[in-house]
């Protein structure tokens, strides 16, 4: 089975099932996968999403242009969580499993893939 890749360029995902490259960075997944999605805030709030069986990671990408609306990434809506960069992508690695909740100050639309 061939290993799954994951490209974004400009902070927009460009390829689910291809490569990630952040500049010299690439990702390969073990067990090719791709699920790609958005969460959609009409006002503040808190939002999950499954993670997919055999999923490697997760890329978390807002607007480019957001500078003032705050996101956090959470498991549950009490967590404290952990505040994500308001404009540029994160990635994170995944070891099974769960829910990956977002926690958002305003209205925004933050997109995200599994690979």
């Amino acid at each position: 089975m061939p290993a799954a890749q994951l490209q974004i360029s400009s902070n927009n995902i460009v390829n689910p099932v291809g490569g990630l490259s952040i500049a010299n960075l690439t990702l390969t997944a073990l067990n090719p996968i791709s699920v790609a999605g958005s969460f959609v805030f009409g006002a503040p709030g808190f939002q999950t999403v499954a993670v997919p069986a055999g999923a490697s990671w997760v890329i978390i990408v807002p607007p480019v242009t957001n500078t003032t609306v705050g996101l956090t990434l959470k498991g549950i809506t009490g967590d404290t969580g952990i505040p994500l960069d308001m404009n540029g992508p994160s990635v994170i690695a995944l070891a099974g499993t769960g829910n990956i909740g977002i926690t958002a100050s305003a209205a925004i639309t933050v997109y995200y893939s599994f690979t």
